[in-house]
């Protein structure tokens, strides 16, 4: 496949149908094709991103020691300003006596009886969102039981992977 055949190539096989054998063959030999060319365009451009990365790497490095000590400074006034408002007089809103230091609250929240928070799920008190699955856990289950995976709610599901072999490319 040349520069100049390129995107027609691409364009046909951006709608090419695979329903019978024959399809298969001709995609799967299309597919060798583009990842030979996919192989070409990283070669032709990985040392240059591999030296601006690294260049990148020595930079911030650079800068994060430069700047270190202050951070380190800047964190701990932080916690103990943090810790004096938070003892503060509940509803004493303290002015801040130095322009560019502003306050203000930052709420969170923490899992306390996991229990009952499915249940006020369960009973719409609670949105969905606030327990969403944690895919990881849930497709590792998948991984290692796979048909056998009987928890409730959830299915394993299986896709095939196509790969193309390194040495054919």
């Amino acid at each position: 496949m040349s520069d100049s055949e390129t995107p027609k190539a691409l364009e046909l096989y951006r709608g090419m149908e695979v329903a019978t054998r024959e399809d298969y063959l001709g995609a799967a030999e299309a597919l060798v094709g583009i990842e030979r060319m996919r192989k070409q365009i990283r070669l032709d451009h990985d040392q240059a991103i591999k030296d601006s990365y690294e260049l990148h790497k020595r930079l911030t490095t650079q800068r994060r020691m430069a700047e270190a000590p202050y951070l380190s400074v800047s964190e701990g006034l932080r916690e103990r300003i943090s810790e004096y408002l938070s003892q503060s007089e509940p509803g004493l809103m303290l002015d801040p006596l130095v322009p560019g230091i502003m306050v203000r609250d930052q709420w969170s929240a923490e899992v306390t009886d996991m229990v009952a928070l499915l249940k006020g799920v369960l009973e719409g008190v609670v949105p969905y969102g606030a327990v969403a699955p944690v895919s990881k856990v849930l497709n590792e289950g998948a991984k290692s039981l796979q048909e056998m995976l009987r928890w409730p709610g959830v299915k394993a599901v299986c896709r095939p992977i196509i790969a193309v072999a390194k040495k054919d490319t």
